[in-house]
């Protein structure tokens, strides 16, 4: 039988890159997160972590765990899951952290893979090689189109690259660089991170056709919309909205003004799992592709977001291999030649 719920033990966390990372909005080095394990009065427990982008973020994810650890008190896992997913109000980051706790206790107790515990599936098919991007940082194009070559070498099938910070011909001889490295048969993913409002992303994306990106992710600020629906309408590549899906109500508004391609869905931002699920579903229906990302979460959200992706048969190549950017970096999960193989 399995054991009820018994304890938080809940601390601080930060995440380092390995490298400081520029992008659009600045300068990333050092992330701020909050880890919680639940504990079983049996005392098997699981671990969740909630990944974030801002110091102000941690105080209202440890007072939503603090709320929540007296009302999942004395229940099984299983149990917490539904009380969890029944209780909207619950913030989404450390929604997500009980998440993949909880599932992680069921997983113990009833022995199947954490991607069916994820969406409650009864499926027993082996889970999939999930196919992945490798972010390429270097910023001058001799030094950028090395790194590419480097990483087309060892077997990267998808590279992305971040723009924005620059003026149109940097980014464009950044972009230009790593084609040439990356070669006609390898995917090249462009990032703005919503640096440019619509005159400036319609100049950007004429100039960048010529590096045929598989997309452009974000070219304008996430709350723009109706910006991003006029421009995918005259775009002659695909795009992507990454910060404009950043919660499943501005999601749904995406779907609902045909506004991009390709959703960008970071499941630690959107809460319970099958958030994930709901939008992914939404998004088949309309046609648009759904490719999962991370925040550099650490071990724990990094393996979840894997094992989400696993289970929803997404086929994308998705952001989810940048343990490897941290420092130290993470034993597991690693990409090999631009896939994750999972165990059960």
């Amino acid at each position: 039988m399995a054991g009820l719920i018994h304890a938080f033990k809940v601390e601080r966390s930060v995440r380092r890159l390995r490298a400081p990372l520029r992008t659009a909005t600045g300068l990333l080095q050092q992330l701020p997160g909050v880890q919680v394990q639940v504990v079983c009065d049996d005392a098997k427990s699981g671990e969740g972590e909630a990944p974030l982008l801002d110091d102000a973020e941690c105080s209202p994810v440890r007072t939503a765990l603090d709320d929540a650890e007296r009302w999942l008190r004395g229940v099984p896992p299983a149990e917490g899951r539904r009380l969890l997913a029944a209780r909207g109000k619950v913030s989404a980051p450390a929604a997500w952290a009980l998440d993949c706790a909880l599932s992680e206790l069921e997983m113990r107790d009833q022995g199947a893979p954490l991607a069916h515990r994820f969406l409650q599936s009864a499926d027993t098919a082996p889970l999939p090689r999930l196919r992945t991007n490798a972010l390429a940082t270097a910023e001058t194009p001799p030094a950028l189109e090395a790194e590419v070559a480097a990483l087309v070498a060892r077997g990267e099938h998808t590279i992305k690259l971040k723009l924005g910070g620059a003026s149109l011909q940097a980014d464009l001889d950044r972009a230009l660089a790593a084609r040439r490295a990356a070669g006609p048969k390898v995917a090249l993913r462009l990032d703005a991170n919503g640096a440019w409002d619509e005159a400036e992303a319609g100049r950007r994306m004429t100039a960048l056709a010529v590096v045929q990106p598989e997309y452009l992710e974000q070219p304008v600020a996430a709350q723009d919309v109706a910006a991003l629906a006029r421009l995918r309408r005259r775009a002659r590549f695909p795009l992507a909205a990454d910060e404009a899906a950043r919660d499943p109500a501005t999601a749904h508004k995406l779907l609902a003004a045909q506004a991009a391609d390709v959703l960008v869905l970071k499941p630690a931002r959107l809460g319970v799992a099958a958030c994930t699920r709901e939008l992914a579903e939404a998004a088949a229906a309309q046609g648009v592709a759904v490719v999962l990302s991370s925040l550099f979460d650490g071990a724990v959200s990094l393996w979840a977001s894997l094992h989400l992706a696993a289970a929803l048969r997404l086929p994308r190549a998705h952001g989810l291999a940048t343990g490897a950017l941290l420092d130290p970096p993470l034993d597991a999960p690693r990409a090999e030649a631009g896939f994750v193989t999972l165990a059960p």
